[in-house]
């Protein structure tokens, strides 16, 4: 019996109408002999069935999602810190479970190889001595950490969390273009990326055999539980703080998974042992997850200029009182260079050749095949691969498809089933228990941002009841006693009354940003979006507010933003510790604050109205 061949694509409709393949480059919509690809009937039937109007709004529901969430990606090297939107694409890729299948078990190979050749590198050295690797490759590399040679991870394997970087070359077999081994990021904006796909395609994707992605959280978040010593001791990830490229990705999945994020400097060394500095004393860190590079990690023994990393990381490490994830001295896995070697050692390592080459096989003589491909055919991140440790076999891995470095877009990768698939999600199956969530020791360095947002908060809603009161009098002369005394008091705040929007009050909210910045973390969604459109508000309004009774309107404005953030904290942020540290500052900012005022205005030589002001300004007009 023939099969039955699949149906073409509708090309003369206005979707496909400028549809063009690009010459001899793979095409993942259209096959070789022009026939649409059998896993992409859904999506385009979906496609086929909606209006202009009605796709335009689709995909606005999943950029407003992406804006409401915060999402941003920061360009590598940019050191003033303005991070640009994610730049997500609506139209999610679509790979046939086959397809999938055999991306994964060639990756799983790679992942099992270059946990092998790790091993081997900082181990017995056999390949070099060998000869399959020249001495210099690894040697000359600032990626190979010498301190580290001899050492086996107290886990008993040095790569847990992998990715890696895939195109389909010319002849429509997948190709590796690069390992990620070091500190491979992706997996936070793979999970952004499917939720904004399910805001724009909520029905079809409902109706679509598509892997989900909790499984993999879960299994990852399970091994890496797996891994501590100490029940008792914290799960963490390392940081390089809020200046790296992808840290909203990091806070994203500490918070999504649970896991404290930590900076370098919130972590110390004793007797061998690390610990994190929280309010409630030393608390030990028996696993983390490292965002930061190897090189950075440790100033002691590794870079000497590094104000990243911990003192004393790699003693730590040395007599196996953590677990690193993945290893120190990774890095050197994600040479180009060593690409080219990769095809020989891996009979030598497994018994068995690459599944899936790499392009480093096309150079020396083929620069202009590679070339191509990397012009015409978008990246396509896969990982995490688990090696070794963590279950292989798992499912649940996840793919996003792009190119960020060159400037381009993002998309999310659907793995299409044959049949129906789990419904997974973060929580365990009810035969497992209950297990009440604890909340855990609070880092010493989030309670010091948490303490100051509450105080600059507090000053900023302060200082809009203040300018309000100065412009809601200002119909009066400049030189009223009571007028002299508000612009004497706001100037010690660096605020001019004069301004009908003084830069000083919008480095006040400034200074409250920054702080929220630094804890992403522990930011709900609506908390951060709320500060973030009152920056945009101040920038906004600022240059076109005027003196007198249209500054006083604007800060009543303000003041209405800046309520609707503390009535977000007040309903939605757990009564923990950070709580207790973000009240301690805005109380203490309140009494600083009013003392003040109240030194200037309330005594028995001050100008007329001033407890009118003082009552006014303390927000106590109803009481009185």
């Amino acid at each position: 019996m023939t099969a039955e061949r699949p149906k073409r694509a509708p090309v003369d409709t206005q979707l496909f109408a400028r549809y063009r393949p690009l010459g001899a480059v793979p095409d993942e919509l259209i096959d070789s002999a022009g026939v649409m690809r059998p896993a992409w009937a859904g999506l385009i039937a979906h496609l086929f069935g909606q209006s202009v109007a009605q796709l335009a709004e689709a995909f606005a529901r999943g950029d407003q999602h992406l804006a409401d969430s915060g999402v941003f990606f920061r360009k590598s090297g940019d050191t003033a810190g303005v991070g640009r939107d994610w730049p997500f694409s609506p139209v999610p890729i679509i790979l046939p479970q086959s397809d999938w299948t055999a991306i994964e078990t060639g990756l799983i190979q790679r992942a099992d190889l270059l946990e092998r050749l790790m091993a081997d590198l900082y181990g017995p050295n056999t390949l070099i001595a060998g000869g399959h690797l020249p001495a210099s490759l690894i040697a000359e590399s600032p990626e190979w950490l010498r301190p580290l040679v001899g050492v086996v991870p107290a886990s008993g394997h040095f790569l847990h969390f992998m990715a890696f970087e895939i195109r389909r070359g010319p002849d429509g077999r997948w190709w590796v273009l690069s390992d990620r081994t070091d500190a491979p990021s992706g997996a936070g904006f793979a999970l952004e990326n499917r939720v904004a796909a399910t805001r724009v395609f909520p029905k079809l994707y409902g109706s679509m055999p598509v892997h989900r992605l909790a499984g993999f959280f879960r299994a990852f978040r399970g091994a890496l539980e797996s891994l501590r010593r100490n029940p008792s001791a914290r799960l963490g990830i390392l940081t390089p703080g809020p200046m790296t490229d992808t840290y909203y990705e990091q806070a994203y999945i500490a918070r999504f998974l649970g896991i404290t994020l930590l900076e370098g400097e919130d972590l110390s060394v004793e007797d061998g042992q690390l610990w994190v500095r929280t309010v409630e004393g030393l608390a030990p860190v028996d696993v983390l997850w490292r965002r930061m590079d190897g090189i950075w990690a440790d100033p002691m023994e590794l870079r000497e200029d590094s104000h990243l990393g911990t003192p004393g990381l790699v003693s730590a490490v040395r007599q196996g009182s953590v677990t690193l994830v993945n290893a120190l001295g990774a890095g050197v896995l994600e040479a180009q260079a060593l690409m080219a070697f990769l095809p020989k050692i891996a009979p030598v390592l497994t018994g068995h050749d690459l599944i899936i080459p790499n392009v480093a096989t096309w150079w020396c003589g083929q620069e202009a095949e590679l070339a191509h491909v990397r012009a015409h055919v978008a990246r396509m991140m896969i990982g995490p691969a688990m090696a070794t440790r963590m279950p292989i076999e798992a499912k649940g891995r996840h793919a996003i498809a792009g190119e960020m470095r060159g400037g381009g877009g993002t998309a999310d990768v659907w793995v299409v089933s044959g049949a129906p698939v789990e419904t997974n999600t973060l929580l365990e199956p009810p035969s497992a228990g209950f297990i009440p969530a604890e909340a855990g020791p609070l880092p010493a360095r989030a309670a010091e941002n948490l303490f100051w947002l509450g105080r600059y908060l507090e000053r900023t809603e302060g200082l809009f009841r203040l300018i309000s009161a100065y412009h809601s009098r200002s119909d009066v002369a400049a030189s009223a006693p009571l007028l002299t005394t508000i612009r004497k008091h706001l100037l010690s705040y660096d605020v001019k009354a004069e301004q009908a929007f003084p830069a000083g009050l919008s480095a006040s909210l400034a200074s409250a940003v920054y702080s929220a910045s630094q804890i992403r973390d522990r930011s709900s969604t609506d908390g951060w979006a709320a500060l973030k459109d009152m920056e945009k508000s101040m920038a906004r309004i600022a240059t076109t507010t005027k003196p007198g009774n249209d500054a006083a309107q604007v800060m009543s404005v303000m003041l209405r933003k800046i309520s609707e953030f503390s009535g977000l904290v007040n309903e939605n942020m757990y009564r923990a510790t950070g709580w207790q540290f973000l009240t301690i500052g805005r109380s203490l900012e309140r009494a600083a604050m009013m003392s003040d005022l109240l030194a200037r205005v309330a005594g028995p030589d001050c100008p007329a109205g001033g407890l009118d002001l003082a009552i006014e300004v303390g927000d106590s007009v109803m009481i009185h």
